[in-house]
């Protein structure tokens, strides 16, 4: 994490981080972070609120996964590889619509 997105985060509370350096960012009500820079996904937001998973993969394609525990999410956020916990613990598993 840059000293710039660090910055931003203390004072905005959040960040996106898809400029220059192509980065996947994760974007939330929760403090954002980013996730693995080459792979299946690319980004990650989640609405604890409405428990809504919205994933956008490399592909360009973006879907919404309902009624998503926050545990999954902090989970997939904190994965060492987050398309292979994609792969093995929400594909299939949640219903979803693409957007």
């Amino acid at each position: 994490m840059s000293w710039l997105n660090i910055a931003l985060l203390l004072f905005c509370g959040s960040y996106t981080c898809l400029s220059a350096t192509n980065q996947p960012s994760v974007i939330s009500n929760i403090a954002p972070i980013l996730v693995e820079t080459k792979g299946l996904l690319q980004r990650i937001n989640y609405d604890a609120e409405k428990k809504d998973l919205k994933l956008l993969f490399r592909s360009g394609e973006e879907y919404i996964y309902r009624e998503v525990p926050k545990e999954i999410f902090e989970e997939l956020r904190k994965a060492r590889t987050p398309g292979s916990y994609y792969n093995h613990n929400i594909r299939g598993r949640f219903r979803s619509d693409k957007s």
